[in-house]
C-alpha cells in the first residue's frame, strides 16, 4: 500500500494554498515572449497563446498564464490538476520551468496571494 500523502501546506491564516505563483522571464527572442508582449493588453489572447504553446512543453504542465507585467515578465500560476497541495511542490515546479533553455529565470512570487477567495 502506498504511503499516505503529506498533509497540505497551511497558510498563516490556516487556509490551504491551492496554487503557487511564479515570475518568469522568457528570452526576448523566444516565440512565446514575442506573443506575450504582443498580447499584453489582451489578457484572454495572451492566455490562449500561452496555453497552446505550453502544450508543446511538458515541463509547463499544470501552469497557466495569469498576466504579463509591464517589464515583460510572465506571472504563471501552478494549480496542478491532480496535485492536492500545489504549494508544497513549488520548488519542483520552479526547477522544471528553469530547466527550459528559453527561460532566463523563474522565481516564486512571494507577493502573490494564491488561494485568496477560495
Amino acid at each position: 500500500e502506498p504511503p499516505a500523502p503529506d498533509p497540505p501546506t497551511p497558510r498563516p491564516s490556516g487556509r490551504i494554498l491551492k496554487q503557487a505563483a511564479f515570475i518568469v522571464r522568457f528570452n526576448k527572442d523566444s516565440d512565446i515572449s514575442q506573443q506575450l508582449t504582443a498580447n499584453r493588453s489582451d489578457k484572454a489572447a495572451g492566455r490562449a497563446a500561452f496555453a497552446e504553446w505550453a502544450q508543446q512543453h511538458p515541463e509547463l504542465g499544470g501552469l497557466s498564464l495569469e498576466r504579463v507585467n509591464y517589464s515583460g515578465e510572465a506571472i504563471l500560476i501552478y494549480r496542478g490538476e491532480d496535485d492536492p497541495d500545489p504549494a508544497a511542490h513549488a520548488k519542483e515546479v520552479q526547477a522544471r520551468i528553469s530547466s527550459l533553455p528559453f527561460v532566463l529565470y523563474a522565481e516564486p512570487d512571494y507577493n502573490a496571494f494564491p488561494g485568496k477567495g477560495d
